[in-house]
């Protein structure tokens, strides 16, 4: 009944690109970004950080090895829509599920095929980041994009939830949830800690009450600008705690300290990112998923880690405190293993001589 629905991506500018529809038949709007990573893209399809995003595949094939329930970075894709320029029909793999339509329908995601996803993505780094809507078969009428400025506050966990540790010498992290990848708590938890994963408007004088090691401030969706009351709660956090914060959690971060942030023309959306690290001037292959970045430093503030493609500030940390941001992923399944050191700062910044020191 729905086979070869003509589908049409129309683009702030006024540009249109057409295609064909699959998974959930229905129109879409969103801010269009695109993502260059070559592998794991049901990680970057499920990764909540794409909540409120049309997102562009630029590597050309995508579904061929299918979809499975073990490699969710979330329970369900939060992305407004997808774009590829081939979907592959019949993926071929041991773990395999589904294919990419019926993974889409399940979860009521509207993708569209058959566009040049290269002219697109190039469109996108010319003029940059921008308002799109995706309609089938030429016959909806023209809409603003209605994107929510609370972006977090729909992926958040609802209730606070917590991965246990059997170690002895088992460390309490906190995590501040905007949007964290379930392989981040994997990660985490694997390494010795008793992981409790807190909504993001708990306050934190109930992340402090339970008294934790070290808090992590995850990545996710939306503008800074948008989570004044998060980050009086990230502020408060840090001057009590070891404190590590990625992608949107840096910004904050950086932002609780006097920092100004600013919004990326075109975002960092990639697996194979090359970062700088201003210390040792050694460089770390990285997964990155952010569209705002640390402008201006604070006093208080100094500079870790450099985006080699751009110069942007991809890492920041705190003159005196223990307390680190960093724009970028750590060590997280099917991505670079780089910088899985950043969790061991975070876990062993309250022993007595042990704080790592060369992250």
């Amino acid at each position: 009944m729905f086979e070869n629905v003509n589908a049409e991506l129309i683009l702030e500018n006024g540009k249109t690109f057409k295609g064909r529809a699959f998974g959930r038949i229905n129109k879409a709007s969103g801010e269009l970004i695109f993502s260059l990573g070559a592998v794991g893209y049901q990680e970057t399809i499920t990764d909540p950080a794409y909540a409120g995003q049309i997102v562009v595949m630029s590597y050309p094939l995508v579904g061929n090895y299918g979809f499975n329930l073990d490699d969710m970075e979330s329970g369900s894709p939060k992305l407004a829509g997808l774009i590829v320029r081939e979907k592959c029909d019949v993926p071929n793999n041991w773990r395999c599920e589904m294919d990419i339509d019926g993974f889409f329908k399940q979860h009521n995601i509207v993708g569209v095929e058959g566009i040049d996803t290269r002219a697109l993505t190039r469109l996108i780094r010319e003029e940059g980041t921008m308002k799109a809507t995706i309609k089938l078969n030429g016959t909806a009428e023209d809409e603003a994009c209605c994107c929510s400025k609370d972006l977090v506050g729909k992926v958040t966990a609802k209730d606070k939830y917590v991965y246990e540790c059997d170690s002895p010498k088992c460390k309490k992290i906190a995590v501040l949830d905007l949007g964290v990848k379930a392989s981040q708590l994997r990660e985490i938890n694997s390494r010795g800690a008793c992981v409790t994963v807190y909504p993001a408007r708990t306050t934190a004088a109930e992340i402090l009450a339970d008294n934790p090691d070290g808090v992590f401030i995850s990545n996710g969706p939306g503008s800074p600008d948008d989570l004044a009351d998060v980050c009086e709660t990230v502020a408060a956090l840090c001057k009590a705690k070891p404190v590590l914060g990625v992608g949107l959690g840096n910004v904050l971060i950086a932002k609780a300290f006097g920092c100004t942030t600013k919004k990326l023309k075109y975002g960092h959306h990639t697996t194979s990112c090359p970062v700088k690290q201003t210390k040792s001037g050694r460089i770390f292959i990285t997964n990155q998923n952010s569209n705002y970045a640390v402008d201006k430093l604070s006093d208080e503030m100094t500079v870790s880690y450099k985006n080699i493609n751009d110069g942007e500030i991809d890492g920041i940390e705190h003159k005196s405190l223990p307390v680190w941001g960093v724009a970028f992923y750590p060590q997280t399944e099917n991505n670079p293993t780089d910088t899985g050191f950043l969790y061991e700062k975070l876990l062993s910044a309250n022993e007595q001589g042990e704080v790592k020191t060369n992250a």
